[in-house]
């Protein structure tokens, strides 16, 4: 079947015509637009048009050279390339759909369409093949200043900043007659639109650094040698991938709050204007679980990727972040932007973002609160460990086995100790003696990928990672450990554990908080972390080894059908099981929403059966895992191979 390669075509053997209109290169086929392969001639489902990865549309203007050095066989292949462009953009009048506006520039200066004139991509094709080429000299700061001026009044027809996201791609074939004058224009048009700007030089002739200057950042920089099929077809590509992933500009003035819903793996990426006095974004989850990140340098981060953010969070419920402004001396070095990114973890997922200028963080934490029976956990560490078998009905990827270890103030214990891994926390008091103990300071020593060994610290009144001696405040990665900010006093340290059984890298969240005017350390391991069974420290001993869960049918003073018998093998054959009974209720600690098996404390009162609290959960006393110093391994039932460190 051939297919003619204009607007609307219909095969030649057929009168079928389309509801819908078919870009360029279609067909209609069943009432439907359909592509063809210029190759095999074959004809297939067409790709979806290219949309904003927000709610709102895009915006894109075009600035084409038109100077005498481009010469007009040049010129209509770049109207051409143009054309292509937007046959990828999803055209219409609607507010979620792309618009195109084009600037043409030599000795003077035109626009030749602004975003309202071109509802349809017929007539926009249309319109962009009748631009004349007029050479002339390359007067690049006329066609920067038309754009901001024409953005900043209605001539341009941009819409607001929340409803779209705008892209101006710059092309041209040398350099500006009046170099000094189209950097001013650039950094105004950076400074006072919402335009992210792609600077696309082609030829030998281009100077680099007035590209960089016209571009929003270096990578939006493309060079290409020539005018040729192949360099124009890898430039059709580049910008049509980069438009379709620009950033929504959100400006704080107008819309200091933003909404996102998001399907599992979909990702959404704004870019807001840091002012001097810094802004407070809090992400507040509506349904599901989002990742978020943020970076001051990388556009669109990824979130799964530690070197392209600076910080991070995960939440099905809140978090929030303070971005600080850089000042006037640093900005040269700084896009004076905050880049976010937020991806769909869940099947559906719905998040809104409020940002606010100066630190707005929640810096009390909310006293710790086991749910259910209101059993108020005061302050001796509370630890969770991932339960591994549990009965039907309850679910074991959202089950923690908790608990508490009252210690001794002023002491150092071990919380894992691993082949690799040696973990150890400092208990201090709480200022009301009957408070019991916090979390004073966290110390691990851990083997890197090249088998060298660092030492990470971290304290409740600094809440800075020391890496080695060195403070790092914002993010670490050397030969397989990372530390990754994930909130204002958040940090998750990532560590290769050298000899696990399982494949998975070992996580540790660290996170400063302040309750009852105290700073205080919450230290917890990820899910699926690869510490090994025989692992101990009191945390480590429970990882990766079979937890039995049962109903408990005994005699029992508390809430009814909510407590079960746990039972903890021994990594020692020779040893026999530990049995106690838990409460099952609705939320960890922190209101996290996962279910806890909790074990008492002195606190809250002992739980029947369990004759010494916490003493009779893990094995021995707390004494048994007292070390000497915040990397010393030295206790009684140390796995980690100090020789390693040698």
């Amino acid at each position: 079947m051939l297919c003619i390669s204009y607007p609307g075509a219909v095969p030649s053997d057929s009168s079928e015509t389309c509801d819908e209109e078919c870009r360029p290169g279609q067909c209609c086929l069943g009432g439907r637009c359909h592509c063809i392969n210029t190759d095999t001639l074959e004809v297939d489902e067409c790709e979806e048009p290219c949309q904003s990865t927000v709610t709102g549309g895009l915006d894109v203007v075009f600035v084409l050279d038109a100077s005498g050095s481009i010469g007009a066989t040049n010129f209509e292949s770049m109207k051409e390339t143009v054309v292509t462009i937007s046959s990828s953009l999803a055209i219409a009048s609607s507010n979620t759909r792309s618009r195109v506006a084009v600037i043409v520039f030599s000795s003077s200066v035109r626009l030749e369409f602004n975003l309202n004139a071109h509802t349809d991509l017929n007539s926009l094709v249309q319109a962009i093949r009748r631009i004349r080429y007029t050479r002339g000299f390359t007067n690049t700061h006329l066609a920067l200043r038309l754009l901001r001026e024409s953005a900043l009044s209605e001539l341009l027809g941009v819409r607001p900043s929340f409803e779209s996201t705008k892209v101006a791609v710059v092309i041209t074939d040398g350099q500006s007659t009046n170099e000094p004058a189209t950097r001013v224009e650039a950094a105004r048009l950076h400074s006072e639109t919402d335009f992210e700007v792609f600077a696309v030089g082609v030829g030998g002739g281009v100077d680099q650094t007035e590209l960089e200057a016209i571009a929003s950042n270096n990578n939006a920089v493309i060079q290409l040698s020539g005018f040729g099929p192949a360099e124009l077809q890898r430039l059709e590509a580049d910008i049509t991938r980069e438009a379709c992933t620009a950033p929504a500009t959100v400006n704080t003035e107008v819309q200091p709050m933003v909404s996102s819903v998001l399907g599992e793996g979909a990702v959404s990426y704004y870019r807001v204007r840091i002012p001097d006095e810094g802004l407070t974004f809090m992400f507040d989850l509506e349904m599901g679980r989002v990742l978020v990140c943020g970076s001051t340098s990388t556009r669109n981060p990824d979130c799964r990727d530690p070197s392209s953010y600076e910080w991070r969070c995960e939440t099905n419920s809140y978090c929030d972040i303070f971005a600080r402004g850089t000042s006037r001396k640093r900005r040269q070095t700084s896009t004076g932007f905050m880049f976010i990114s937020i991806e769909g973890v869940e099947k559906n997922n719905s998040v809104t973002v409020q940002i606010v200028e100066g630190d707005e963080t929640i810096s009390e934490a909310i006293s710790p609160t086991i749910l259910t029976d209101s059993i108020i956990i005061h302050s001796d560490p509370l630890y969770e460990v991932p339960v591994t078998h549990t009965p039907p009905g309850m679910n074991a990827t959202i089950t923690s086995l908790c608990y508490q270890v009252h210690g001794q103030s002023g002491s150092y214990f071990s919380l894992i100790s691993d082949d690799c891994i040696q973990v150890n926390a400092l208990y201090a008091a709480m200022n009301n003696s009957n408070d019991g103990n916090f979390i004073k300071e966290v110390g691990i020593v851990a083997q890197d990928s090249k088998q060298n060994c660092a030492e990470i610290r971290m304290q409740a009144n600094r809440c800075v990672p020391i890496i080695d001696g060195v403070a790092f405040n914002k993010s670490y990665d050397e030969n397989g450990i990372t530390v990754v900010k994930t909130g204002k006093q958040g940090y998750e340290v990532t560590i290769p554990n050298c000899k696990a059984t399982q494949g998975d890298d070992v996580k540790f969240g660290i996170a400063c908080f302040k309750t009852n005017d105290q700073k205080v350390i919450h230290f917890n391991v990820n899910r699926g972390s690869g510490i090994k069974p025989g692992a101990h420290g009191l945390i480590g001993q429970f990882w990766n080894v079979p937890v039995e869960v049962v109903s408990y049918s005994g005699n029992y003073s508390g809430p009814a059908n909510n407590t079960y018998v746990v039972t903890v093998d021994h990594p020692d054959p020779n040893s026999p099981p530990r049995r106690f009974i838990a409460e099952l209720h609705a939320a960890t600690w922190d209101g996290k929403g996962e279910q806890c098996l909790y074990v008492g404390s002195a606190q809250s009162g002992a739980i029947n059966e369990v004759d010494v609290p916490n003493d009779h959960v893990i094995e021995g006393t707390y004494n048994n895992y007292e070390v000497s110093g915040v990397f010393d391994s030295d206790f009684q039932y140390n796995q980690f191979q100090e020789d390693q460190c040698a």
